[in-house]
């Protein structure tokens, strides 16, 4: 890993620090890419299973993506994971675009309602 990449997923993780109360934070390098998972330590009133978000940060392509998933249990109660958004940037992996992304995700799209009858 070269220190420009040290130093990018650095600042990255420091951007995320707002966070930590609620997710657990956890990078795995992948080749010559970075997965930062960040899992929910507990379910929050508004839903019925914690979270899992995976940011995959391409070096390469500059691009990035982010994968929302609900963490659920099966029937022999192991832990699975339902995808419920995905989003793919391609040309940009600017630290603050990832991070915009990243609360819309978790604030915004996440507690967005809508009644049964929408939009009546």
């Amino acid at each position: 890993m070269t220190l420009l990449k040290t130093n990018y997923i650095k600042n990255l993780l420091r951007s995320m620090k707002q966070w930590e109360n609620s997710f657990l934070i956890k990078i795995d390098p992948v080749e010559n890419d970075y997965r930062i998972i960040l899992r929910e330590k507990n379910s929050s009133r508004l839903r019925d299973y914690p979270r899992r978000i995976e940011l995959l940060i391409s070096s390469k392509s500059r691009s990035y993506s982010i994968t929302f998933y609900e963490i659920q249990k099966n029937e022999l109660n192991k832990e699975c994971y339902k995808e419920k958004y995905n989003i793919t940037v391609n040309g940009d992996n600017n630290i603050e675009a990832i991070k915009k992304n990243m609360e819309e995700l978790i604030q915004g799209k996440d507690d967005t309602y809508f009644r049964l009858i929408y939009p009546f």
